[in-house]
């Protein structure tokens, strides 16, 4: 800044650039702390899985908690986040603490909605009773299909929307062109197979494309995927596309994909969360819980 005002020899120079220079500071902070809350879960999903052995070789929680920790030091190193945090749990388990409430105050310090999650499931779980093992041992799986879903659609972030079909009544073909290549998302909302991933199979496609596949050309014509992300455990993905409305200005709209058996949907919202549309659309009679309608505001499915 110093440098600037000498270069310009004008404090008008200084007044513009300081501004510039704390955004881009609040940038790399904010890509170094999702950079760390992502290597946490991608931690915290390995020491799951080894959390989950061990409870089904026969061994108490508190047990696998402790092992958990050997096995992350192990894999990650003794410096890893994830060493350290369970470290500072055990010996807090140690001192009498309920597991469950330590890991909860873990997960609300962690930044990670997976790791809340798994925190509230478990707090559930140890005061209403259950299968602590199949339970921890299916969320530990759900995890990590979340997570394989997540890596194969960001690779391809940034790639725009090249065509858009409707092969069937519940699903869509997203055809996406990028610098990695050419990409065919498919979105499937069918009750008995409902699903999400790259496709290179060929279908055939109505003559005349349903109302709703005109609509999505009409809305994500030439969009560029922008993010993908996914709703806590839940199998909701989202997806922000950057596209141009009918007042030439820059909008993201998100598609919200539901892959929840019979209930699957694939919705498209504004940024202010209003619903523009749905493949399924969702009516009072049918449902007076969760109405999905044109102009109805979108809100998260209610927890089983």
């Amino acid at each position: 800044m110093a440098a600037a005002f000498l270069f310009y020899r004008s404090a008008w120079a200084l007044v513009l650039i300081v501004p510039a220079v704390i955004a881009c500071v609040c940038r790399g902070r904010t890509r170094r702390e999702q950079e760390q809350i992502k290597r946490l879960q991608r931690q915290f999903q390995s020491a799951m899985q080894s959390v989950s052995g061990t409870l089904g070789a026969g061994y108490s929680l508190e047990y696998a908690w402790r092992y958990a920790q050997g096995d992350m030091q192990r894999l990650y190193g003794k410096d890893a986040d994830i060493v350290r945090e369970f470290a500072y749990m055990n010996r807090k388990i140690q001192m009498s603490e309920p597991l469950e409430q330590v890991f909860y105050e873990f997960s609300c310090n962690s930044g990670s909605e997976d790791i809340y999650h798994f925190a509230e499931i478990l707090l559930h779980v140890k005061r209403s009773g259950g299968n602590l093992t199949e339970i921890i041992h299916t969320t530990t799986v759900k995890m990590q299909e979340k997570t394989e879903v997540l890596q194969e659609i960001e690779t391809a972030v940034g790639a725009r929307v090249d065509r858009i079909t409707q092969p069937g009544r519940e699903e869509l073909i997203v055809a996406l062109r990028g610098r990695q290549g050419a990409y065919r998302l498919l979105i499937s909302v069918n009750a008995a197979s409902p699903r999400v991933h790259f496709t290179r199979a060929a279908v055939e496609n109505p003559k005349t494309p349903p109302m709703f596949c005109m609509l999505m050309r009409k809305l994500l014509g030439s969009a560029q995927l922008t993010e993908v992300r996914q709703a806590g455990l839940d199998r909701i993905l989202e997806l922000d596309f950057d596209t141009i409305d009918e007042l030439g200005d820059h909008v993201t709209l998100t598609l919200c994909v539901e892959i929840m058996g019979r209930h699957s949907n694939l919705i498209i919202r504004r940024p202010d969360g209003k619903i523009v549309d749905s493949i399924k659309r969702i009516d009072t009679s049918m449902s007076s819980v969760r109405p999905i309608l044109p102009g109805l505001t979108y809100t998260l499915p209610p927890a089983p």
